[in-house]
């Protein structure tokens, strides 16, 4: 579903615009919207309203029931995994893992106070449950670890001599360039092509 077509049926008190004025706040205010599943059934939309120590806050127009579980989409942040912990006036608090949790508390931090220009940090970055891979450069193999990825790029450390744009294939066929050189043996790289939302959780393969 497009971001187009989510804004023609999203409710009114559905806000996607994100407020700026959070440094210092243990809750970030942050409006985005989704869909989400409930119990693996239906499709049903949604908005983050924000995230604070309690888990992400989200807008909903069909309440779930605590200890639901939870596969919500979001465009910005991707996929996001957990379990009902409380109703709230207008939706529900959603619990996730606490890796993913402190992850996204620093993206929705950084979305909601841009401090950089630089776009591809504007995706969600998540840390792999496989960090272990290889890459392959020409007809090279070289082993390599994944430090965090998004779904459009990634953050690899290898013993391999890289440059910049310089490409590169994971062992899933995901195709990418050097884009950073960001020393101690670690580059960034740009997917070929991006993924889609639905297909980034922090079991993807790449």
């Amino acid at each position: 579903m497009s971001r187009s077509t989510l804004a023609s049926v999203i409710p009114e008190n559905f806000d996607i615009s994100a407020n700026a004025e959070h440094e210092g706040k243990t809750e970030i205010d942050f409006r985005t919207p989704g869909t989400y599943s409930v119990n693996s059934r239906y499709r049903l939309l949604c908005s983050t309203i924000g995230i604070s120590p309690r888990g992400l806050a989200l807008s909903v127009m069909i309440k779930p029931k605590p200890r639901d579980k939870i596969d919500a989409v979001f465009e910005t942040i991707g996929c996001v995994q957990g379990h009902v912990s409380e109703i709230i006036e207008v939706g529900f608090i959603l619990t996730v893992d606490p890796t993913i949790h402190r992850t996204l508390c620093e993206q929705i931090a950084f979305l909601a106070i841009p401090t950089s220009n630089d776009a591809d940090r504007r995706h969600f970055r998540i840390e792999p449950r496989n960090p272990e891979t290889m890459i392959k450069i020409g007809t090279n193999i070289f082993p390599a670890n994944i430090v965090d990825f998004s779904i459009s790029g990634a953050c690899i450390e290898t013993d391999a001599s890289l440059s910049l744009k310089e490409k590169i294939v994971f062992p899933r066929s995901t195709k990418a360039k050097v884009v950073r050189l960001l020393g101690n043996r670690r580059f960034g790289v740009e997917f070929e092509r991006q993924f889609a939302s639905h297909e980034f959780t922090r079991t993807t393969r790449l």
